[in-house]
């Protein structure tokens, strides 16, 4: 069997292009940490640059983010694709992806897109509730998403779609119900984005005025925990969780408040891999305990800073536990062995049980 190949994004920033409305929660230069956009004669050039650094096994896609792609004025649009066609062909990359707001979909869009090898759409969603996206600023409402999921579906592409927590209007309930409409919807890949304050953008003066108040931490992590078992219950793919940490982006400068954390996603899989292990270590009753993981997954089980590790060790004090990497196995699959038993857990069935029980 061929090992499957490593996926690498070159991403293509342009901030605020096409965006017809101003969200409560936007500042793209600041969250890009770009002040100006590329220009369509740009894309060779920086691709050039990434593919240096890239290794030539990995399966490589240009990608257009931070504004609204399919809004932009037609001639600029069908530019900047013309340029990323021939970086795809010149360079054997995979193809061509792009977010974009979904009132900016229709047929001629995707006859466009299809015609210069785009292969993954991602829709700015943000929330399924009307009245939070109106809270919001966003300029759409839950009836576009769902007609453009469909025709994006219908036309082939693979559908992405990314969410936020915590927007204004919103609360746990409302956010869990957006994660189920994108489930509906039959999104293959989601990106999950905590709502931050960040300087000079309108929540930043309503969370000063006292009319906006952040998400917590650690409510944050329960609730993307959540929502990691209802879309691996799914088959839905989570590709990013929270924004990445640069320059601006951090709780030193441009990050008034809001849940932020430049490790949020390994928190909300630490949880999630405690929830699934912690029965099977109260079955057991004493002794040795070897818990195995592949490589990339044994760091959830034992926490950042061994947080994980000490936390078992302290409410199973006797059981004397041991962590090891075993990359023969699946990337879902743990082992738990001990002298009474040992258990083969799939990770991701176990997350469907929990769907299921969460369910009842």
């Amino acid at each position: 069997m061929s090992k499957k190949r490593s996926k690498v994004i070159i991403p293509l920033f342009i901030p605020h292009f096409g965006c017809p409305f101003q969200c409560v929660f936007c500042n793209q230069n600041k969250i890009t940490n770009r002040e100006e956009a590329i220009l369509p004669e740009d894309v060779e050039s920086i691709v050039q640059e990434y593919r240096k650094t890239i290794d030539r096994t990995q399966e490589v896609e240009l990608a257009f983010y931070g504004g609204s792609f399919t809004a932009l004025k037609k001639n600029l649009m069908e530019s900047y694709l013309k340029e990323g066609q021939a970086a795809v062909k010149k360079y054997g990359l995979a193809g061509i992806r792009l977010s974009t707001r979904p009132d900016a979909i229709d047929e001629s869009i995707l006859r466009t897109l299809k015609a210069y090898g785009v292969k993954t759409i991602e829709l700015g969603v943000q929330s399924t509730d009307d009245e939070v996206l109106r809270l919001s600023g966003r300029g759409h409402f839950n009836s576009h998403m769902v007609r453009a999921s469909e025709q994006i579906k219908a036309f082939g592409f693979r559908l992405g779609h990314q969410m936020m927590l915590g927007l204004p209007g919103a609360d746990r309930e409302k956010d869990y119900q957006t994660a189920l409409d994108i489930v509906k919807a039959k999104a293959e890949i989601v990106r999950i984005y905590p709502t931050l304050v960040i300087r000079d953008t309108p929540l930043a003066k309503l969370y000063q005025e006292g009319k906006y108040q952040p998400y917590s931490l650690e409510e944050t992590v329960v609730l993307v925990k959540e929502l990691l078992i209802l879309f691996a219950a799914h088959d839905v793919e989570v590709i990013r969780i929270g924004l990445q940490t640069t320059e601006n982006i951090n709780d030193k400068k441009d990050v008034i408040a809001g849940p932020f954390h430049p490790a949020l996603g390994f928190l909300a899989k630490e949880a999630l891999y405690e929830e699934i292990i912690r029965p099977y270590l109260k079955e057991i009753k004493q002794g040795s305990v070897t818990i195995k993981a592949p490589s990339d997954r044994i760091h959830y089980l034992i926490g950042l800073n061994q947080k994980k590790k000490k936390c078992y060790e302290q409410g199973f004090p006797q059981l004397k536990l041991r962590f090891l990497t075993d990359n023969s196995l699946k990337k879902e699959e743990i082992i738990i062995e001990s002298s009474e038993k040992t258990y083969a857990i799939n990770s991701k069935e176990a997350c469907r049980e929990l769907y299921l029980k969460r369910s009842k």
